[in-house]
C-alpha cells in the first residue's frame, strides 16, 4: 500500500528540517511543502496562524517509523500526521519504490 502523508509544521525551518530527516532517513521518497493561512480550534478558542503543510510520499512498511521519527522532530505538542491511500499511475509507484530501496 502507498500512502500520501501529511504533516504540519509552524514555520519554514521546522519544515524543512522535517522533510531533511524524513527523506534522508529514506521513509519517505519526497516531499512537498506548502504554506498557507489556517484555523482550529486551540485550548478552547478558535485560533488563527500560518502553517506549513508538509505532503510525502511512502509505503506501509516505512509509515510508523515515518510517524515515529516526525514526533521525535517535531516541537508542536500535537503532532498532525495523517495519511491516505494513494492512487497514481504507475511510474510514480515504480519511483517511490526505487527512492526507497
Amino acid at each position: 500500500m502507498y500512502y500520501q502523508v501529511f504533516v504540519s509544521a509552524e514555520n519554514q525551518t521546522q519544515a524543512n528540517d522535517i522533510v531533511e530527516v524524513i527523506v534522508g532517513k529514506k521513509l519517505a521518497s519526497g516531499g512537498m511543502i506548502t504554506h498557507g493561512p489556517s484555523r482550529f480550534w486551540w485550548k478552547g478558542k478558535i485560533a488563527s496562524v500560518d502553517y506549513y503543510n508538509i505532503s510525502l510520499f511512502t509505503i506501509e512498511k516505512k509509515y510508523r517509523d515515518l510517524e515515529n521519527e516526525v514526533r521525535r522532530i517535531s516541537p508542536e505538542e500535537v503532532s498532525m500526521i495523517w495519511r491516505i491511500p494513494l492512487d497514481a499511475n504507475p511510474e510514480f509507484f515504480k519511483w517511490i519504490d526505487q527512492s526507497l530501496a
